[in-house]
């Protein structure tokens, strides 16, 4: 049998012992799951939780109540509401870590951090948070932030301060081009042979382009003698 499917056994399974060991709260108990069991084929999606971004945003806020999200806010966006519910379970299974208030801080302010003590020179226990202010998921809020910050925080830790920085994605093309060269590096033609180089030459690289370059060079030896 599968220990994870909806059947009746399951559900009953779910009940304190205090409600199972009575005849009457069993009986009804069982007839509720076979309830259950029975018409899950009449749902057009029985899957909840796997499918939180696709819930409209009334199921949300069931969730969010049912969960015990502290820090859930009826009027966020819907983006946030989604946010809190997927980070839900691992900020609550790491409460006092700072793997919490990072996923908890980071599901309303994306690519946000938190820096402990020891990578800004500050005194042990300290921490400071590191929002990213490019792409908020809602407005910056003092309160609904700290609000956030200790609930999850660990209660030997103190924030420091806040500070802000803002990610920028800067584009830069790059433009290269190729000179010809050919030199002679040792023999006779009949003058001695000197060497070039190349200064100050713009380069431009085409990756779409077919045409190829041949270089040559003669090692050593002696025209119209043959090489070496």
């Amino acid at each position: 049998m599968n220990d994870h499917g909806y059947t009746a056994t399951n559900f009953l399974a779910q009940l304190p012992k205090v409600l199972a060991n009575d005849s009457r709260m069993n009986a009804l108990a069982t007839a509720i799951a076979n309830a259950l069991v029975t018409h899950l084929g009449d749902l057009e999606e029985e899957k909840i939780y796997t499918r939180i971004d696709e819930l409209p945003e009334d199921v949300l806020d069931i969730l969010a109540h049912d969960f015990k999200i502290d820090w859930y806010d009826y009027d966020y966006p819907i983006t946030a509401k989604r946010n809190l519910i997927k980070t839900n379970y691992y900020v609550h299974r790491h409460l006092g870590t700072v793997g919490a208030v990072q996923e908890a801080v980071q599901a309303i302010y994306p690519n946000s951090a938190v820096e402990e003590w020891f990578d800004y020179s500050g005194s042990p226990y300290h921490f400071r948070l590191a929002l990213e202010s490019a792409l908020p998921v809602i407005p910056f809020s003092v309160e609904a932030l700290l609000t956030a910050v200790y609930r999850y925080k660990s209660l030997r830790s103190h924030l420091d301060e806040i500070i802000f920085r803002c990610t920028l994605i800067v584009g830069i093309s790059v433009k290269t081009g190729y000179v010809p060269y050919w030199g002679r590096i040792t023999g006779t033609y009949p003058a001695r042979a000197v060497q070039g180089d190349m200064h100050l030459a713009e380069l431009e690289v085409n990756t779409t382009t077919t045409d190829s370059l041949t270089y040559g060079v003669r090692m050593c030896g002696t025209v119209p003698g043959g090489l070496f």
